[in-house]
């Protein structure tokens, strides 16, 4: 053995345990460095992290590691004490003190401690009492270094900002018996470490939902998930988290299959490496109805010159209270039900109505599910004048007061040529007789009529329409209807030059 590193040890352990960290720290650890020519083990020296992402205010603890690797056929040293000396970045961290260092965890005790305020630590573990027994293993954590990362330090991806001073060759080294040669040195730095306290920016898109509930859904609606776009100044991929609040209350952290009806808030959080965050508030609200869609599609054949004008239309689904839109027309007689219609949630629908109330009697339909909405498309017979839901005589009434009169969407004006005249009458006529549909199947409370006295006009108010009696037998009837296909109108607006077929009931 290594006669100067024996009476080393042997006048340390002679010593007061407080004593003992008043000596030179090279003048007690490097007599313990001894040993034959010929290298065997090596002993690594690596300094481990308790993280690799903090922010200012956070401790940083660095581990010495001490890991010893042997050859076949050697013996394990033994190892009776060791230095070191570590320097750091001064910008970025600072020592916590009085407690700068410990070994309380590992099998070897703290011996001396020097610190400069140039950012080098000094200290020494040495195998201690009660029996001080060298340390045979090959894998232990013999020291624990406090440092505190200073307020506004800043670095994404920094290596050794606490190293092994490596200029000088004596400034880290391992005492051990000379069982074998003495072993090789090895030293590992800090790993790159990110210091970091802005917290990362995330967008949601949509931050603001609000849709119906599905068509066929009495619960609520689906909702994709939404656009996500977290960034951060260090971390490359945040990671981003979720907590659902849902109208009852509850919470979850999944994405609901089927949002239900109400409101709920979704609380997406993007959290870095080092622990910072930042949170968005995302809501969704399933509204407590559903769309119907559609279009309408006025029959018959429209003038070649006709307007793009506008309807009213009543549509009616379910328990929905009726709703009037005005419907665009084409010039082909068709119209987009725009906005689409909220009809009351419902599984299905069995009929849904719409009905022009200046021109068409009400049709009925069974809509459909395409997609998350209800749709229909409604086509409507027109020739009713009156909005009585029949085209009977009193419609021929209304056409003969009508007639004349300039109005693409008005009255009567069933071809959409923006004047009532002798083609609106083929709307009467091939739809004389015909009542409109009802959702409950019951049929119209009142009969279509083949006539109508003038005096019953007169009592209902609507004397005005006595100008079709163009017999003047206080009738207004089939002979009416005939006298207008042979001489057109007495009145003076309309002529009938070449009267089209018509369809006259029998009565």
């Amino acid at each position: 053995m290594n006669p100067s590193f024996l009476r080393s040890i042997k006048s340390l352990r002679a010593l007061p345990a407080n004593a003992a960290r008043h000596l030179s720290l090279a003048a007690v650890v490097a007599a313990c460095l001894g040993g034959a020519a010929d290298a065997a083990s090596t002993v690594t020296l690596s300094l481990v992290p308790n993280d690799i992402a903090l922010r200012p205010g956070e401790l940083l603890d660095v581990v010495v590691h001490l890991g010893v690797t042997t050859p076949a056929g050697e013996a394990t040293p033994q190892i009776l004490g060791a230095q070191f000396e570590l320097l750091y970045t001064t910008s970025l961290l600072e020592v916590v003190v009085p407690d700068t260092i410990d070994s309380s965890a590992g099998p070897l005790s703290l011996l001396i401690v020097e610190a400069t305020p140039a950012g080098a630590i000094k200290f020494g573990v040495i195998s201690g009492p009660p029996e001080y027994l060298p340390y045979t293993g090959n894998s232990a954590d013999v020291a624990v270094v406090h440092f505190r990362v200073k307020a506004g330090a800043a670095a994404c991806q920094l290596a050794n900002i606490v190293r092994f001073n490596a200029i000088d060759p004596s400034a880290n080294n391992v005492g051990v018996l000379d069982r074998n040669s003495p072993p090789t040195i090895a030293l590992v730095n800090l790993p790159a470490i990110v210091l970091d306290g802005v917290a990362p920016t995330l967008t949601v898109l949509p931050e603001v939902v609000s849709v119906p509930t599905d068509a066929g859904s009495l619960v609520g609606a689906v909702i994709a998930l939404p656009d996500l776009n977290p960034a951060d100044n260090c971390d490359i991929s945040p990671t981003v988290t979720r907590i659902t609040t849902l109208p009852n209350g509850s919470t979850t952290t999944a994405w609901p299959a089927v949002f239900p009806i109400g409101i709920s808030s979704v609380v997406w959080t993007a959290t870095d490496d080092a622990g910072n965050s930042f949170a968005v508030k995302q809501r969704i609200t399933v509204e407590n109805f559903q769309l119907l869609q559609g279009t309408v599609q006025f029959l018959g054949t429209f003038a070649r010159n006709a307007e793009v004008h506008y309807r009213t239309v009543c549509f009616k689904a379910g328990s929905m209270p009726v709703t009037t839109l005005e419907i665009e027309i084409d010039s082909n007689g068709m119209g987009v039900i725009d906005p689409p219609l909220q009809v009351p949630v419902a599984s299905r629908y069995g009929c849904a109505s719409a009905k022009d109330i200046r021109h068409s009697l009400t049709n009925t339909v069974a809509p459909t599910i395409v997609g998350t909405d209800f749709h229909a498309a409604f086509e409507l017979i027109q020739g009713d004048s009156n909005n009585d839901d029949l085209v009977d005589i009193v419609d021929f009434s209304y056409f003969v007061l009508d007639s004349g009169i300039a109005y693409a969407g008005g009255r009567s004006n069933f071809n959409g040529d923006g004047i009532v005249g002798n083609a609106d009458f083929s709307f009467i006529s091939v739809n004389f007789w015909l009542s409109g549909d009802s959702c409950s199947g019951a049929a119209n409370a009142h009969a279509p009529r083949s006539r109508v006295s003038v005096k019953e006009l007169r009592r209902q108010g609507l004397g005005q329409l006595a100008l079709a009696d163009l017999n003047g037998d206080g009738w207004i009837d089939q002979q009416d209807i005939q006298n207008f296909l042979e001489n057109g109108l007495e009145h003076g607006l309309v002529t009938v030059t070449k009267p089209g077929r018509i369809q006259v009931p029998r009565w």
